[in-house]
C-alpha cells in the first residue's frame, strides 16, 4: 500500500446534493428518499404528536417553497423528533436537506428526522437562484398552492 496526500478536490458526500424539485416530487411515490432545496413560506407553531404508543413526539411544520413551477407550488416539510426543537428558521431563509423521505399523508409531503442533514450553509448555484427568487416574490410567497393538504 503506499501512502498518498489527500486530494483536496474530493468533496465529502455529505455535501453532494442532487436536488428534487417540488414539480419533480408530485411525481414520486411515497417512501422514497431525496434531497430538497427551498425557501420557507411559511411556520406553523412547534407541535407534539401523540403515537400509538402512548409517547408523545415533537414536531414542527414549515411550508417550503421553489421556482420549480410557474403555476407558485408550495410543499409541507415535517421535522420530527430532537430537530424540531433546535430550528430557527424564518420567512425567506433557503434551507437545503438531504436524504429526507417522501411521504403522501394528506398530500405529497416530506419528512425530516434527527438522522437527516440539514444545511444553510450550502451556497450552490440553486442557493444563489431561489435566494434572488425569493426576494424578489417575498410578499406572494405564503400565497402558493400547496401539495399538502391541512
Amino acid at each position: 500500500m503506499k501512502e498518498t496526500d489527500d486530494d483536496v478536490n474530493i468533496k465529502n458526500p455529505n455535501e453532494v446534493f442532487s436536488f428534487t424539485s417540488i414539480k419533480d416530487l408530485r411525481n414520486l411515490p411515497a417512501d422514497i428518499w431525496v434531497d430538497f432545496i427551498g425557501v420557507v413560506v411559511e411556520l406553523e407553531a412547534p407541535d407534539e404528536i401523540n403515537l400509538k404508543s402512548g409517547r408523545t413526539k415533537p414536531v414542527w411544520r414549515v411550508r417550503f417553497a421553489d421556482n420549480s413551477d410557474e403555476s407558485g407550488l408550495s410543499i409541507q416539510v415535517t421535522f420530527w423528533g430532537d430537530i424540531s426543537r433546535k430550528l430557527n428558521f424564518k420567512k425567506g431563509d433557503v434551507i437545503a436537506l438531504k436524504g429526507i423521505k417522501v411521504g403522501d399523508y394528506n398530500g405529497k409531503s416530506l419528512n425530516v428526522s434527527d438522522e437527516n442533514l440539514m444545511t444553510t450553509a450550502y451556497k450552490g448555484r440553486e442557493f444563489e437562484v431561489l435566494t434572488i427568487w425569493a426576494e424578489k416574490n417575498f410578499d406572494k410567497l405564503e400565497k402558493l398552492k400547496c401539495l399538502t393538504e391541512k
